[in-house]
């Protein structure tokens, strides 16, 4: 029953200033900013700064097990122990504003980088060339306009070393699950709410662009019974994690995404209808007002900037996105087919934006235009444009009235037959780290980068190579996987 069930928040919540975890369902709650009263309260020393820019950050003085991410880590232990000493079943958050900018990692693992060794990205000197006036105005957001490869350098000297930090506390959790003997028996999910540039185009952070750097993320789910695996289908992360929360629990809540489990039970024939398609979405919380829409499948990605240039990459051919081919006549019938997509999807889920003629002037009408009525059906048929995206819900949905995915999902538990856990009833343990791009942990392929800890989480479970935020943007993203709704 739901009673014998406890559900506990450890961290940074940004979904509302006005609501907190407790009035989603969660039992307890101890929020970041108490780590600072803590800090305070022990006179402990202030950061310090490596750079005039505060966002490019600097270090922390003191022990590691005195820093925010050991610190939060210790409380989420504590939590699991009076949890289990109370013979609850439980799931908890474990929520850190870590790696978000500025950045100051404990010494032991700044020094653990040299930046001078740190490559430059080959798409650092972009020189943003027909593309959206508004990524100009990001760069002098951050006053960036007059930087060099060395700043970038120790940026990402601490940007590193706060991830390798934070995957230490990471291990504390895990050494400590293992201690207590409910490691295999705890389903441990590890993700972001969305990435950052880091340097990439001589940004930073993330808001309205939607580069690979800043909506491709890390999603790791080390699930017992089920062998470690690498899937490399499109997921729309925090919309499929509610899906697969309900779905494995078999409960009836309708939300935005689709479950995972397709995927996670591998077999050949659910691979074949699973999504073709990536997206996300940016309504101007930041910044002013600049909305956007972005698709992308194995080649192709378009974004859908409703008031400045639209974009269009070849993946492939140009995987580091310096070449906008919106206006290319060799593109034509890629921009035809993507504009398609996205429109179609928007539909299914209905996008408020869908509601303006001005959707479908822009997206079918105008694309119309580069041809002949003729051209435009051969190309629409023969690229197969009837797509049907995977959005099974199509009614409108009383947000007021949604209550906590999760506290349902354990309540109603009765998971699928063929995981090996169902009868034992696992707990819960998510993990949901801020802004940490899809190569920022060392199994995803970052030679330069120690992550031991995510390394052997994804080598016991699955590891999801393409997945792509809601939003590129820290409430809507957390948010959407609390409601199972699009922010």
């Amino acid at each position: 029953s739901e009673k014998d069930i406890k559900m506990g928040y450890v961290g940074k919540w940004h979904v509302s200033d006005r609501k907190s975890p407790k009035d989603f369902g969660f039992d307890d709650y101890i929020p970041e900013w108490s780590y600072n009263n803590w800090r305070k309260k022990n006179n402990l020393p202030d950061y310090v700064w490596q750079d005039s820019r505060w966002v490019m950050g600097g270090y922390d003085p003191v022990d590691k097990m005195q820093s925010r991410t050991h610190w939060l880590a210790q409380r989420v232990i504590e939590m699991i122990k009076k949890y289990q000493s109370e013979g609850k079943k439980w799931h908890i958050r474990f929520d850190t504003s870590d790696p978000h900018l500025p950045c100051y990692p404990v010494r032991e693992f700044l020094e653990m980088y040299d930046k001078n060794k740190i490559q430059e990205w080959p798409n650092y000197k972009d020189n943003l060339s027909n593309k959206p006036y508004i990524q100009r105005q990001q760069i002098y957001n951050w006053e960036l306009e007059d930087s060099d490869w060395k700043m970038w350098q120790g940026y990402l000297q601490r940007y590193f070393g706060n991830i390798t930090q934070l995957d230490d506390a990471v291990g504390m959790v895990i050494e400590a699950l293992k201690e207590m003997g409910v490691y295999d028996n705890t389903l441990i999910v590890y993700t972001t709410d969305h990435g950052d540039a880091a340097g990439s185009h001589n940004m930073v952070d993330k808001h309205y662009v939607m580069y690979e750097e800043e909506v491709h993320v890390p999603l790791v789910m080390k699930i017992p019974g089920v062998p470690h695996r690498i899937v490399d289908q499109f997921v729309n992360n925090q919309l499929d994690m509610a899906a697969t929360f309900c779905d494995m629990y078999q409960l009836d809540y309708k939300t935005q995404g689709e479950s995972l489990f397709p995927l996670i039970e591998g077999k050949k024939e659910s691979l074949g209808e699973w999504r073709k398609y990536a997206f996300s979405n940016y309504n101007g919380q930041q910044f002013g007002l600049f909305v956007q829409r972005m698709i992308r499948d194995k080649r192709m990605k378009y974004v859908w900037n409703l008031t400045d240039t639209d974009e269009l990459y070849d993946l492939e051919s140009d995987p580091w996105e310096l070449n906008n081919l919106v206006y290319s006549k060799e593109y034509k019938v890629e921009l035809v087919r993507m504009r398609k997509a996205l429109y179609e999807d928007l539909k299914h889920r209905r996008d408020p934006l869908i509601w303006q003629d001005a959707a479908k002037r822009q997206l079918i009408i105008k694309s119309c235009n580069i041809g002949s009525i003729i051209t435009i059906r051969r190309i629409l048929v023969s690229n197969n444009c009837n797509i049907s995206v995977g959005i099974n819900n199509n009614k409108m949905y009383d947000r007021m009235k949604r209550p906590n995915i999760t506290k349902l999902c354990l309540s109603t538990f009765c998971a699928l037959p063929f995981l090996s856990f169902a009868q034992k009833r696992p707990h819960i343990i998510l993990i949901f780290t801020d802004q940490q791009n899809v190569n920022a942990m060392s199994a995803a392929g970052n030679p330069f980068l120690c992550t031991p800890n995510m390394d052997a989480l994804a080598n016991d479970g699955i590891r999801f190579t393409n997945v792509y935020c809601t939003s590129p943007v820290s409430g809507p993203s957390r948010a959407s996987i609390v409601t199972g709704l699009m922010a």
